[in-house]
C-alpha cells in the first residue's frame, strides 16, 4: 500500500546516506591503523593506503545512488502534490508583469500573485506532511537526506518558474514585482526549510539574476551589474534573452551592449 511504499522509499534513501558515511569513516579509521601498524615500513604503508583508496570509490557510488533516489523522490513529490504543481502551472502562468502603479501597490499590500502560495505549498510538504520535520517524531529521513530532497524539489520549482517567466513580458514595475517575489521565496524558504540557507539561495540564484535584469532602469545599466563582483549564473546569451522581455528595451540596444 501507499504507506508501505513510502516507508520503503525513505529507508532506501537513508540506507544509501548512512552507507556512504560509514564507508568514509571506515577508510579514515583504517588509514589511522595503517599509519600505526606500518610506521617503520613506508613502502608497505603506501601499498595498503593504495588499496584503501578503493573505499572512496565505494562511498562515491553510494552518493551517486543517493542522488538518483533523491531525484526520483522529488519527481514523485511533484506528481503527487497537486497544490505544489498548481501554484507553478496556474498561478504563475496567469501572473502579469506589465503593471501600473495601482496593480503594483495591490500586489505589495494585499496579495502577491504566487510567491506566498508556493512557500505555503513547499512548507506543507516538508514541514507538515508525513515527510515533514514537523510531523510526529520528526522527519523519517536523515537530516542530510531531508536537506538534499528540499534542495532538489526547490531546484525543480526554479526550473519550472524560469520556463514560464521566459514567456512573459515585463515593464519596470513588473520587474520590481518579480524581484520582490524572488526575495520573498529566498528569505522565507531559507528560514523555514533548510539547515543550509545558502543552498536555497544558490538554487534561486538564476531567478534572482533574471529579476535584477528585468527591473533595471535602462539597457545600459546592465553593464554596472555585469561588471560587479557577482558570480553570474546566466550566460551572455541568456542575459540578452532576459533583457529582451522588457517592453521598454530595444533589441538594437541590447545587442550593442558590450557584455
Amino acid at each position: 500500500d501507499a504507506e508501505r511504499r513510502f516507508a520503503e522509499a525513505c529507508a532506501s534513501l537513508n540506507d544509501a546516506d548512512v552507507a556512504a558515511d560509514y564507508v568514509t569513516k571506515l577508510k579514515a579509521s583504517l588509514e589511522e591503523m595503517t599509519a600505526a601498524a606500518f610506521a617503520n615500513d613506508p613502502s608497505d604503508r603506501e601499498r595498503v593506503r593504495s588499496c584503501l583508496d578503493d573505499l572512496e570509490e565505494v562511498s562515491q557510488a553510494f552518493r551517486g545512488l543517493l542522488a538518483d533516489y533523491v531525484a526520483e523522490f522529488s519527481r514523485g513529490i511533484w506528481s503527487t502534490s497537486g497544490t505544489l504543481a498548481a501554484v507553478v502551472t496556474e498561478r504563475v502562468s496567469h501572473a502579469s508583469y506589465v503593471l501600473d502603479e495601482e496593480a503594483y501597490r495591490y500586489n505589495e499590500t494585499v496579495s502577491d500573485p504566487w510567491a506566498s502560495a508556493l512557500c505555503d505549498a513547499l512548507e506543507e510538504v516538508f514541514l507538515h506532511s508525513p515527510l515533514g520535520i514537523g510531523g510526529d517524531g520528526g522527519s523519517p529521513l536523515t537530516p542530510s537526506v531531508h536537506t538534499a530532497l528540499v534542495l532538489s524539489t526547490v531546484e525543480t520549482a526554479c526550473g519550472r518558474l524560469e520556463s514560464i517567466l521566459l514567456q512573459k513580458r515585463f515593464n519596470q514595475l513588473g520587474g520590481l514585482q518579480l524581484d520582490r517575489e524572488i526575495r520573498k521565496l529566498s528569505s522565507r524558504l531559507a528560514s523555514s526549510l533548510s539547515s543550509t540557507p545558502a543552498g536555497i539561495r544558490e538554487k534561486l540564484s538564476r531567478l534572482s539574476q533574471m529579476a535584477t535584469l528585468v527591473s533595471l532602469e535602462s539597457e545600459d545599466e546592465v553593464l554596472e551589474v555585469w561588471d560587479a563582483k557577482v558570480s553570474w549564473r546566466l550566460s551572455v546569451s541568456e542575459v540578452r534573452k532576459v533583457l529582451s522581455l522588457r517592453d521598454e528595451f530595444t533589441r538594437e540596444r541590447i545587442n550593442a551592449l558590450g557584455l
